[in-house]
């Protein structure tokens, strides 16, 4: 028996298509850089978004294991999604 996440989709699978979605964020760049010229990342690079993806993949995980409440799932799943976005875009015009 699945726990489910409020419809038929099991909550597991939910939560491989997310472990997929970070996996597949950091071979893009690397597939891209065989490509072009304009992708140039380096293994610095690599590792700080691999730090950032991780750990909101590990914050959501956190999340729907501690929380039963969707309403908290939903916001603090939402507050490490923009934490995560606001610093990449800061990292990607040099501000860190």
């Amino acid at each position: 028996m699945h726990a489910t996440t409020g419809s038929r989709f099991p909550a597991r699978a939910w939560r491989n298509a997310m472990w997929a979605g970070i996996a597949a964020l950091l071979i893009f760049p690397l597939a891209a850089m065989q490509f072009s010229r304009d992708v140039n990342w380096d293994a610095a690079d690599f590792v700080s978004a691999a730090i950032l993806l991780v750990g909101l993949g590990i914050v959501v995980e956190a999340a729907h294991r501690i929380t039963r409440n969707v309403l908290s799932r939903t916001l603090i799943s939402a507050a490490a999604f923009a934490t995560v976005i606001l610093i990449w875009a800061d990292a990607a015009v040099g501000v860190f």
